[in-house]
Formats: structure tokens, sequence, C-alpha cells
């Protein structure tokens, strides 16, 4: 028997994992700004560029688990 909360992650699977890439590349491109903004010029896209990867490397997991949950319940 389904749940109410399977039958709405069955509905919006697809959405919800669009939007979860979008709050993943949001995050990875909110540090690379944050590098950018504190530093300054080349120096800072430098550190920010770093940082963005850091960021992506450390959520990449468990963002692509949760994606990939939503897409197969689809």
């Amino acid at each position: 028997m389904r749940t109410r909360t399977d039958t709405i992650v069955f509905r919006l699977g697809f959405t919800l994992a669009v939007l979860v890439l979008g709050a993943f590349l949001g995050l990875i491109g909110a540090a690379v700004l944050a590098g950018v903004v504190l530093l300054g010029g080349p120096a800072g896209w430098a550190v920010g560029v770093v940082l963005g990867i850091v960021v992506a490397q450390a959520t990449r997991r468990p963002c692509g688990a949760l994606i990939g949950r939503l897409v197969a319940s689809v």
C-alpha cells in the first residue's frame, strides 16, 4: 500500500530531482561567488573555483543519491 508521501514523490519525482540538481549547482556557484566577493580579482576567482570544487566533491554523493532515488521512483 502506498502512503501519501510515496504518491507525492512518485508524481513529482523528476521535478524534485531537477530542483535538487539546481540547488546543488547553486551551492557550488555560491561558493565560487564567496571567494570572488571576499578576495576580489584573479586571486578571488582562483580561491572561489577551488572552494567550488571542494563543495562539489563534498556534496556530490548525497545529492546524487537523492536525485537517483527521486528519478527511480518515477
